[in-house]
């Protein structure tokens, strides 16, 4: 299953293209600008809800004054003077007073309206679609509010907004009750019809000036409040801005101070490579120069013995050329060029077996390739090509390898790492090969591994050296021809190269130990001692 990496998952996604737009600042005056529209949305949304108010408290008014006032108009045809002329038979209502007579709904309505134009900004009003006072002959709107009560509408309202007039307005129907039948049944009403209307005018002045009031107030904290946004949105990206440039500026910084070090990391891998190459050219030169010296002496030796012999088959030509051929002088000519024969054949098979071995070992150490091996013929390889350098010490090299234990594996690997631990010896372990000692090499196949194990009995190292001993250019000699790549060579070899693991254990004036292992391929078609 693919796994998103950290530059792909959306959040981080979601975090750059907001860095993005931050570092924009045509982007903060769209910011700006939303902030505008969302403080513009609040305010018309609140204008709407105060002239609503405004509308919904005049029409409370309206209906408050039309419930009184209908109210007072029940209660006086029941117990006023309408409820006495509802009692009397109709030839004897003229009997009453003319106050008593007219007195009636209709005139307590319009003296309601006197009042209540003297007193406040409201006025009253009668009207029906069949007055009886022509005064009462309704309006082009309030026709429109009789006739929609005749169709149930419970009231009518309008807001008359003109250059001169600022109206609120509410109608409500008068229904015909029993008690208007006295009066209203001769003009065919029955109960339950409607018969009129009151509507109730009011003075919008008054409350559009509080409107007005409170919309300046709204637009005054509007402005306060996106002002206040946008500074503090400015101010904010521009911290945030400033922040990114710092992080962004010290992000190349070190982005440039890593390409730098990865730069000098490459040249430092890239000189360590050529030093390693070096030394282990600087070990193959030794080599050579070891076995060139050692494969002299035997061959010095088979020429010697060769030019001995050839001076005695001179003086047996002699002794054969004289009249008289003495035997005894002529056996002890030919014993001695059997002797030189003998001397220089197996001489001659020591510079053999040195060219043998040498030729083995150089191969692996420029090769790299895999070959089959036998462990003991390749540890005694490296023995006789630093022979050159041991034989005027007294430090002895014991090895302790089965004598069949044939492998497959890069045996130029192994020669380089045995070789770098007993120059090490050589150096530090035995200053040099002043000091006496003994090394042991044991080698051993175990469950697939490789065990062996490299020991001296030399100066041995301190703790702080110990724990350094493998890191590259760390050396005790410095200024006395040490790199400090040796043991950085063998760890190395035996890690990466063997895929194995190595370790040191010494103590100052104990020696060292180094115990290696590695996954070894045995060669089935021999039998392994282990």
């Amino acid at each position: 299953m693919h796994r998103l990496s950290l530059a792909e998952h959306p959040l981080m996604k979601l975090s750059a293209l907001g860095s993005h737009l931050i570092m924009q600042r045509p982007y903060w005056v769209g910011l700006v600008l939303l902030w505008a529209g969302v403080t513009g949305l609040s305010y018309a949304w609140n204008v709407r809800t105060v002239e609503a108010y405004a509308e919904r408290m005049a029409v409370f008014r309206g209906r408050l004054v039309f419930e009184v006032i209908q109210a007072s108009r029940v209660w006086e045809e029941a117990h006023g003077d309408g409820a006495i002329r509802a009692r009397l038979p109709p030839g004897e209502i003229q009997a009453l007073s003319k106050h008593q007579r007219e007195f009636n709904p209709a005139s307590m309505t319009r003296q309601l309206d006197t009042m209540l134009a003297r007193e406040t900004d409201m006025r009253v009003r009668l009207t029906s679609l069949n007055p009886l006072n022509p005064d009462n002959a309704p309006e082009s709107w309030e026709r429109l509010a009789l006739e929609a009560f005749n169709r149930g509408a419970p009231e009518y309202i309008d807001h008359l907004d003109s250059k001169t007039q600022h109206l609120y307005r509410y109608m409500a129907p008068l229904k015909t009750l029993d008690s208007c039948l006295p009066c209203h049944a001769g003009q065919g009403y029955k109960a339950g019809d409607v018969r009129g209307a009151m509507s109730i005018t009011q003075d919008a002045n008054y409350i559009m000036q509080n409107v007005a009031s409170q919309l300046d107030n709204l637009r005054g904290q509007h402005i306060a409040a996106f002002l206040l946004l946008a500074t503090v949105t400015w101010v904010s990206l521009s911290m945030i801005r400033r922040h990114i440039l710092t992080i962004e500026t010290e992000r190349d910084r070190r982005r440039r101070m890593a390409d730098r070090l990865a730069r000098k990391v490459d040249e430092l891998k890239q000189t360590q490579t050529e030093l390693v190459q070096s030394e282990k050219q600087a070990s193959l030169g030794r080599m050579v120069a070891g076995f060139a010296h050692e494969v002299n002496t035997p061959v010095g030796v088979a020429v010697g013995a060769a030019s001995h012999a050839q001076e005695a088959l001179g003086e047996i030509e002699r002794l054969l050329g004289s009249e008289e051929v003495n035997e005894e002088d002529l056996r002890r000519q030919l014993a001695i060029i059997g002797e030189s024969s003998a001397l220089t054949l197996s001489n001659l098979k020591r510079a053999a077996a040195l060219v043998q071995s040498f030729k083995r070992t150089s191969v692996d150490q420029i090769s790299e390739n895999d070959r089959d091996y036998e462990m003991a013929e390749l540890i005694d390889d490296v023995r006789r090509s630093l022979h050159n350098v041991f034989k005027r010490t007294r430090i002895a090299i014991h090895i302790d390898c089965p004598d069949r234990l044939k492998l497959h594996g890069p045996a130029g690997a192994i020669e380089q790492i045995l070789t770098n631990l007993l120059m090490n010896s050589f150096h530090h372990a035995y200053d040099d090969g002043a000091r006496a000692g003994t090394i042991h090499i044991r080698a051993r196949l175990n469950a697939g591994k490789i065990e062996l194990r490299y020991e001296d009995d030399g100066a041995g190292m301190s703790a702080e050296t110990l724990a350094k001993i493998f890191e590259p250019f760390h050396t005790t000699r410095r200024g006395k021809g040490g790199s400090g790549l040796g043991l950085y060579i063998v760890y190395s070899l035996v890690t990466v190269k063997l895929g194995g693991t190595i370790s040191c254990h010494s103590e100052p004036g104990k020696g060292a130990r180094f115990d290696l292992a590695y996954h070894g391929n045995s060669v089935p078609t021999v039998g392994n001692a282990s």
